[in-house]
């Protein structure tokens, strides 16, 4: 969905300044996000708890079955006795696990674990004051169920430990003055006091821990989550740059992101909020929702949400959460994510999201603002360039004239040494064209002007009229070597082009040769038209390789020889443009050789149109076949 943008007055009378309650100055650290993981913590305890209820109770009971057994044989007086406690202690632990399923609330199955285990404890006490059992041992098993519980049940926090030592304390106390204490009760006492103690702050360290523990593990998982997310939100806005299509892929990430079902972007301009881009949401909708959202985040908050009292377009308000887009520092618009639900708190990942987004956003239309300013800023050059360019190649034109007019006589003879002085000035002159025509070049290339228009030409010929303009190039001792296959004689290419191709690679290969040989190969290879050009000069440094088609770039030493920088830059850029390729080899001292690969290419050979005669010319074209 892509509406056409709308507008909202933003001021504050958009929304009530006492609604301004509910923005967060703070994402990591409020209380809101910190008790979301505490409830999930909870969650988790109870869920722990639970799971350990039936076995530990059945584990108990089974112990005080085998303690039952070994008592019976000891005193066979006490059999009935026994099986009598026993009989209950099963009772009580059978009715514990059939509302075992009722307890699904925070603490519920940690709280039912411990009163099953103090009422197994008085029984097991009162048996004990029934036999006139000796205090100390009672004491002992007491302190081990103390402790024994408050590791197994740590999950459940303070309280039900709390509850298990009362009544085993109470239970005990109670039956002092049945028991046997072989020297006085104030020792077996203070033990069972001191267990009972030992046991709560156990069960309340290891909860801590155990909580403390969840809590790191989950805000870890959230932040990993948190940042994958806003990596790929980075990574795919990154990939866009131009308004609409930006504020539309926003949008999208928004939606995504956050599971959500609609999403806006509204930014500030001269006092009004004006819809960029909405995803799932009327326009006058968005307007008033960003409306709100703005005159909340007014004055600093990171974020905004809906609440219970904003009215809706029928009557019932949904659920939103806002995040600003600022740029240094001042308010420049907002992002609106929301819900078809009614307005309640947001997650904390919800909040960290949206405020990552937020920040996002604003780098990204921060970065689309700079990269306007950089091609307007570009156009601007070009334009000026072409224009200098232009300007300066009329006179160059003059100057050329001239000069051919002094070496042919045209305007008299010359002597010697106006010979050689009129030669030098027009080495200068037509190399000081070259540099005019390639900043042309590169001008047209950048602004996009360049269009290809392929034609069916004779490649041989092309071969020739490019030597026979780079020849007087040429050092005494640099000889010239060109073939052509004859199944590359026809081709279907950009004469224009590939003609500039060719004189900038052969120019290249001639400057940097100062004896030896240039060589032109053309071959056909699987429909492709292959050309290279080599040399025997001196070659292109190993470091320098691949740079060489970067623009002004020049591997080291080759300023002694003349040029800026832009030929093979020049080059490297027609040829993609004409859906080639080109690269490079070459090795130090020995020369180099650019092959350049241009697929399809290669013309059918049957028949030969006219023009490609015409091209050709009269008479045979210098080139080996």
């Amino acid at each position: 969905m892509n509406p056409s943008p709308g507008e909202a007055p933003v001021g504050p009378s958009s929304a009530p300044s006492g609604r301004r309650r509910d923005a967060y100055g703070s994402v990591a650290g409020d209380g809101e996000g910190r008790a979301d993981l505490v409830r999930e913590w909870r969650e988790e305890a109870n869920r722990v708890v639970s799971s350990r209820v039936a076995p530990v109770l059945l584990t108990y009971v089974a112990g005080l079955l085998l303690a039952d057994v070994v008592e019976a044989r000891l005193h066979p007086d006490r059999t009935n006795l026994l099986w009598l406690s026993w009989l209950l202690e099963v009772a009580v632990v059978a009715g514990a696990l059939a509302l075992r399923s009722r307890a699904s609330r925070h603490r519920r199955s940690a709280w039912l674990a411990a009163l099953t285990c103090a009422c197994v404890a008085i029984v097991v006490t009162a048996y004990n004051g029934a036999v006139g059992a000796s205090l100390e041992r009672l004491v002992v098993a007491q302190v081990s169920l103390l402790l024994a519980f408050a590791m197994v049940f740590a999950a459940g926090g303070r309280g039900p430990q709390v509850l298990l030592a009362t009544g085993v304390m109470g239970s005990g106390i109670g039956a002092v003055p049945f028991l046997e204490a072989a020297d006085g009760v104030f020792f077996p006492l203070a033990g069972l006091s001191v267990g009972a103690a030992t046991a709560v702050a156990v069960a309340s360290v290891v909860h801590l821990n155990m909580r403390n523990a969840f809590l790191g593990r989950q805000l870890l998982l959230e932040e990993i989550e948190v940042s994958h997310a806003l990596l790929r939100s980075g990574a795919s806005l990154n990939r866009h740059v131009a308004g609409t299509q930006l504020f539309a892929e926003i949008d999208t990430i928004a939606v995504e992101t956050l599971a959500a079902d609609w999403a806006s972007i509204l930014q500030l301009e001269g006092g009004r909020l004006v819809v960029r881009h909405a995803l799932g949401i009327g326009i006058d909708a968005a307007c008033r929702i960003g409306g709100a959202a703005v005159d909340r985040l007014v004055g600093g908050p990171m974020l905004a949400e809906s609440m219970a009292d904003d009215q809706g377009e029928d009557g019932v308000a949904p659920r939103w959460l806002a995040a600003p887009i600022r740029l240094d520092q001042e308010l420049r618009g907002v992002i609106v994510v929301g819900w078809h639900e009614p307005p309640a708190q947001a997650s904390r990942r919800e909040r960290e999201l949206a405020a990552g987004l937020a920040d996002a956003t604003s780098l990204a239309v921060r970065n689309a603002a700079l990269i306007a300013e950089a091609r307007s800023a570009a156009e601007v050059k070009s334009e000026f360039v072409a224009t200098v360019s232009h300007e300066l190649r009329t006179p160059l034109n003059v100057m050329l004239g001239y000069l051919e007019m002094l070496d042919d006589g045209a305007l008299g003879a010359l002597n010697p040494g106006q010979i050689e002085t009129v030669g030098r000035v027009g080495r200068s002159a037509r190399e000081l064209a070259g540099l005019v025509d390639a900043t042309l070049d590169l001008t047209r290339l950048d602004a996009g002007r360049e269009v290809v228009n392929p034609v069916r030409l004779h490649l041989p010929h092309l071969l020739d009229t490019v030597l026979d303009e780079t020849r007087e190039r040429f050092r005494p001792d640099v000889r010239a070597h060109v073939q052509c296959a004859q199944e590359a004689w026809t081709v279907v290419v950009d004469p224009a082009k590939l003609r500039l191709v060719l004189r900038n690679l052969l120019s290249n290969a001639v400057r940097f040769t100062e004896a030896g040989e240039v060589r032109i190969e053309a071959a056909a290879e699987a429909g492709d038209l292959v050309i290279r050009v080599g040399d025997t000069g001196c070659g292109i440094p190993v470091a320098d390789v691949p740079y060489v088609f970067d623009r002004f770039r020049q591997a080291r030493g080759a300023r002694l020889a003349g040029g800026v920088g832009l030929g093979l830059h020049i080059v490297h850029r027609l040829v993609e443009l004409m859906g080639g390729s080109i690269d490079v080899s070459s090795r130090e001292g020995e020369g180099s050789t650019f092959t350049c690969r241009l697929p399809g290419a290669i013309a059918s050979v049957e028949v030969l149109p006219a023009r490609v005669e015409e091209l050709a010319g009269p008479g045979q074209p210098a080139v080996d076949r």
